[in-house]
């Protein structure tokens, strides 16, 4: 395919594990803990997040802690659509200078 298209632009792509709040996975320091066993465990350097299940405060307190506490790791966040327009901006303002690879879908942005 990526012929098709003009040839590919790298070698490979990294996996990321993709981390779901569950109620067994709510607060910020149960998420560190998920993260800490998926990178050691299974040599994840990039792990994506499902957000907007919690208020966008926690979203941000979840990747703030998981940075500090995995400073090798970068993060992907899928909101699933659940963050307005001022939110994904407060919250890409608030996690700047963390590893952040995207945010995908983070919701109604105006379109």
């Amino acid at each position: 395919m990526s012929e098709l298209l003009g040839g590919s632009v790298r070698g490979e792509v990294e996996v990321a594990d993709y981390i779901l709040p569950t109620q067994e996975l709510e607060r910020p320091e149960d998420f560190v803990k998920e993260g800490k066993r998926l990178t050691s465990e299974y040599g994840f350097r990039v792990l994506k997040l499902k957000a907007g299940v919690f208020h966008p405060s926690h979203d941000v307190d979840v990747v703030k802690e998981m940075s500090a506490a995995l400073p090798n790791v970068r993060f992907r966040l899928d909101p699933n659509g659940a963050w307005s327009l001022s939110d994904a901006l407060w919250i890409a303002k608030e996690l700047s200078g963390s590893k952040i690879e995207y945010f995908e879908d983070p919701g109604d942005v105006g379109v």
